[in-house]
C-alpha cells in the first residue's frame, strides 16, 4: 500500500512549528488537531485554506501549537526515545 513519510513533519514540528495535515495515518496520528496542528480534508482547498487563515491570524494559536509540537516530538519521536524503546524490545527478548 501507500505510505506518508512523516519525516518533514516531525522537522516541522521540531522545529516549533505548528502543522496543517491531512488526518490520515500515520499524519493525522502524529499531528492531534487542535494540539500539535490543524487537520484539513482531503482534497478540499476550502478547508486547507480555513486551515492556513486561522494560523496566520492567529499568533497564540500558532505559538501554542508549536510549543506543543515540539514538545511532542521531543517526548515520542526523537532518537532517544527510539533507543529507549528499541533498549526495552532487546532487553525484553533477552530475559
Amino acid at each position: 500500500g501507500f505510505y506518508w513519510s512523516p519525516l518533514k513533519i516531525f522537522e516541522y514540528m521540531a522545529s516549533g512549528l505548528p502543522t496543517v495535515t491531512i488526518p490520515v495515518p500515520p499524519l493525522g496520528e502524529i499531528v492531534r488537531p487542535e494540539q500539535e496542528g490543524l487537520h484539513f480534508r482531503e482534497g478540499d482547498p476550502a478547508d486547507l485554506a480555513r486551515a492556513l487563515e486561522r494560523l496566520a491570524d492567529d499568533p497564540l494559536l500558532r505559538g501554542r501549537l508549536g510549543r506543543q509540537a515540539r514538545a511532542r516530538v521531543v517526548e515520542n519521536y526523537s532518537w532517544a526515545r527510539h533507543c529507549e524503546q528499541l533498549e526495552q524490545v532487546l532487553r525484553g527478548i533477552a530475559s
